[in-house]
């Protein structure tokens, strides 16, 4: 498995108040080894103290047991999933757009079980970096 996300290169516009969010003409496609996640995953904005994933799963699309860090999501779309744990034990989540929570770290594997893609934002905490 491939992940494939958008990496900010230089050219990244500051507001004056340590944020950066990327230039849609300067991102690039890249390929990274697959920790396991979801295949398409986007950075979509990034500075001292956040990383904001956007994060899509197709119809039907599985992950593998993978571990994930402490997050806020956020849900685009309604999105009704399988998670399981390492244990196998799994259970079914429904979610409607708008919802949002915070998820621990923990290692998971996911199943979109719609016939649509699903999309939510990932806010991450940047580790050890005190904001400005």
């Amino acid at each position: 498995m491939i992940v494939t996300g958008f990496i900010p290169l230089a050219g990244m516009a500051g507001t004056g108040w340590g944020q950066h969010q990327p230039d849609p003409s300067r991102l690039e496609t890249v390929s990274q080894p697959a920790q396991g996640g979801p295949t398409s995953v986007t950075i979509v904005f990034e500075n001292d103290a956040i990383r904001v994933l956007r994060i899509r799963m197709e119809p039907h699309e599985k992950t593998p047991m993978h571990e994930i860090t402490a997050r806020l999501v956020v849900w685009l779309t309604d999105a009704h999933l399988r998670d399981t744990a390492p244990d196998g034990s799994s259970h079914e989540i429904h979610r409607r757009a708008g919802a949002v929570e915070w998820t621990p770290t923990r290692r998971h594997a996911g199943e979109n079980l719609g016939d649509h893609p699903i999309e939510f934002l990932g806010i991450l905490p940047q580790p050890n970096r005190p904001a400005r």
